[in-house]
């Protein structure tokens, strides 16, 4: 139906600020999440993996996402 029975969505890439605001929701004193193996900078931008048809697929894949969370390529 559209809805969401959650009290809070993060966005993945504000992981860092996102996980702040569940521990200090949840009253937690010790991170709890580490970035492991992270690639090198050639991979950070995802967009330049798409082309145009792959675009379209992901845009009706996961159109309502894209438009309830205000994603964009």
């Amino acid at each position: 139906e559209g809805k969401y029975q959650l009290d809070f969505v993060g966005r993945f890439e504000n992981l860092n600020s996102e996980f702040q605001k569940v521990k200090e929701a949840l009253h937690l004193k010790k991170p709890f999440i580490q970035h492991l193996k992270k690639t090198n900078n050639r991979f950070n931008d995802y967009s330049k993996f798409y082309t145009d048809s792959t675009i379209k697929i992901v845009q009706e894949k996961y159109k309502e996402d894209i438009v309830k969370f205000k994603y964009t390529f």
